[in-house]
């Protein structure tokens, strides 16, 4: 809501003080607030060349001391002025204002949210994969050649790097997945 404050009888009887300009959005609302400063007054306002902004057209309003006026903005496509008259005194004082209407900003369009992908893995899927087979297979082989052997040393350093490999392997698969 854009709010304009008119000024009435502040320098003298009937006199009227406006801005020069106003500016508005398309879609809202321009409220004029009359302050008068001194008798109670007769006030008529009218909008010139405003039939593709508004469709208030007069009202003559009787002002004490103070008094809020709605005007509403059609909300369109269009931008652009038109002038608002105010006049006191029964037409002895007559003063006016440009409205300036501007588009209504509306936020651009949100793209489509698409579902999250995990996180790419920092290193070929083959790498963990491989790992966990290798130690599959040294796992095996270390129940074939403990089963047929009788040095200790060999058959338990194929079974400690089979079962290092393989847990190595899935570790490092799953904490790649979850890192993000």
């Amino acid at each position: 809501m854009q709010v304009v404050e008119i000024n009435l009888n502040r320098r003298g009887i009937n006199t009227i003080e406006v801005p020069r300009q106003v500016e508005v959005v398309a879609g809202d609302t321009l409220m004029l607030k009359f302050i008068n400063m001194g008798h109670p007054t007769h006030v008529s306002i009218s909008a010139i060349n405003s039939q593709l902004y508004t469709s208030f057209i007069q009202e003559n309003l009787y002002v004490t001391d103070l008094l809020e006026y709605e005007i509403s903005i059609k909300d369109g496509p269009f931008a652009g002025v038109f002038d608002l008259e105010v006049v006191t005194g029964y037409g002895t004082k007559k003063t006016g204002f440009k409205v300036f209407v501007s588009k209504k900003c509306e936020p651009p369009p949100q793209p489509a949210r698409k579902k999250e992908e995990p996180a790419p893995l920092a290193f070929p899927l083959s790498l963990p994969v491989g790992a966990i087979v290798l130690g599959i297979v040294l796992y095996l082989i270390w129940i074939l050649i403990g089963v047929t052997s009788s040095s200790l040393i060999i058959p338990d350093l194929f079974g400690i790097l089979g079962f290092l490999l393989v847990l190595g392997g899935a570790t490092l698969t799953w904490y790649s997945r979850h890192s993000s």
